[in-house]
């Protein structure tokens, strides 16, 4: 069995950042893990950047776990960029936000306009 190939990090602007060094199932069951407790535990609206550009495609199996995850009452809360450059990742991307409800999100092919969206959609407090 593989290990996951996740890796995730919050920058210093608040947006968590997730990258996949694989597409593998170990590292979709990990996302999966990692993003459940980060909804179980939300309360105000979170920024999140996919980057799943270096993919020209996703494996039905995490297109079904994302779906899955929509579901979580929480993500009501969750603002998310996804950045791909393959038509049929964005695409299989595309329909995992159509046909499930939760959250706000969006498709980018650049994470600098990805980043600028989120900042928009939860600006931080400067408190």
């Amino acid at each position: 069995m593989s290990e996951s190939k996740l890796t995730y990090y919050t920058r210093p602007d608040n947006i968590t950042v997730f990258e996949f060094g694989d597409v593998s199932s170990a590292t979709v069951q990990h996302w999966v893990e990692v993003v459940n407790k980060h909804l179980d535990t939300m309360t105000e609206p979170a920024k999140r950047l996919y980057d799943l550009s270096q993919y020209a495609s996703i494996p039905l199996m995490a297109v079904r776990a994302a779906m899955k995850l929509r579901e979580h009452p929480n993500t009501r809360f969750s603002y998310t960029a996804v950045v791909t450059q393959g038509s049929r990742a964005a695409s299989l991307v595309n329909t995992i936000l159509s046909v499930t409800p939760g959250g706000s999100s969006r498709i980018f092919d650049n994470k600098e306009e990805a980043i600028a969206w989120l900042h928009e959609q939860v600006p931080d407090n400067d408190a």
